[in-house]
């Protein structure tokens, strides 16, 4: 009987295992493969998402394109005003994603308590 060829890379089934291995140890296993399914979860469900908002954002620019063009605008004009319109409204995600990235950079002081009261419950919470 042959074995199958796993879906994950090499390195990255590797990295995922050794990850599993110390998070089973530290926190046992069957906290451990929770934690596995809720991530595995969360990633499908952000992945649902995903496909829903750029879905109905193809929805939406279909109808404003059919809308212009019922109410007599040429096929190009209405077609330069859907561009540009998307154009826009992709430039806006993008520079939202951009300003995302520079602030994790330069945290605010929220995240800093954050930290201060995660390390103090990490050491409330430790075995000794």
């Amino acid at each position: 009987m042959s074995k199958r060829p796993s879906k994950v890379p090499g390195l990255a089934q590797k990295l995922l295992s050794t990850l599993f291995v110390i998070g089973s140890a530290r926190y046992g296993e069957k906290k451990m493969q929770r934690l596995v399914v809720n991530l595995g979860i969360a990633a499908f469900l952000s992945l649902i998402a995903a496909v829903s908002v750029i879905a109905m954002l193809i929805a939406g620019f279909c109808a404003i394109y059919a809308t212009m063009l019922h109410y007599g605008a040429t096929p190009l004009s209405a077609f330069l005003v859907t561009s540009l319109l998307a154009a826009v409204v992709a430039l806006s995600c993008a520079l939202g994603l951009l300003s995302m990235r520079r602030s994790k950079r330069h945290p605010s002081p929220a995240q800093h308590v954050n930290k201060v009261v995660d390390a103090f419950i990490d050491g409330l919470m430790m075995e000794t």
